[in-house]
């Protein structure tokens, strides 16, 4: 794997340790504004539709 590609995952694991902090301190309304700025950010950066990427109906959810 490139070098580059390995940041990209390393980044994806904090992000998701931060997130999932978050989760625990912040009320369902918050963190879902949260996971909705965090998508909108990560799609503006990667240009990837994130959020399409993890939807309920597949099975993940943010509860």
């Amino acid at each position: 794997m490139p070098a580059r590609e390995n940041d990209v995952l390393s980044e994806a694991e904090r992000l998701a340790d931060v997130l999932k902090d978050a989760k625990e301190k912040m009320s369902p309304p918050e963190f879902l504004l949260l996971l909705i700025e965090v998508n909108l950010r990560v799609e503006e950066i990667t240009k990837i539709d994130y959020a399409s990427v993890c939807v309920p109906s597949c099975g993940c959810s943010y509860k």
